[in-house]
């Protein structure tokens, strides 16, 4: 599944799917034919086009470990560390 941002520009028809990286390019590229066609069809809308790029913004890794995913929920809450001092919990991962 590709995450993307869609923009439409209703003065030329022209709609931007920002995708976040080469691979999600390339593969909405390698598909772009068919997309077109279909939204041409369910749009009504025969000069519509496809227009992709990539957004080169850095993007943020995400929490796996267990220990990873409680110091990102400490940063947004910092009590969270005080309650599992107070319980006496270990975290494991």
């Amino acid at each position: 599944m590709i995450n993307g941002k869609l923009e439409l520009n209703r003065e030329n028809y022209i709609i931007t799917l920002t995708v976040r990286n080469k691979l999600q390019f390339e593969e909405v590229k390698k598909n772009r034919k068919n997309i077109v066609e279909i939204l041409r069809r369910k749009l009504d809308n025969k000069i519509l086009q496809l227009s992709i790029k990539i957004d080169n913004k850095p993007q943020s890794r995400k929490p796996y470990t267990t220990k990873e995913k409680f110091e990102y929920m400490v940063k947004k809450n910092p009590t969270l560390k005080d309650l599992r001092d107070k319980l006496g919990l270990d975290l494991k991962g």
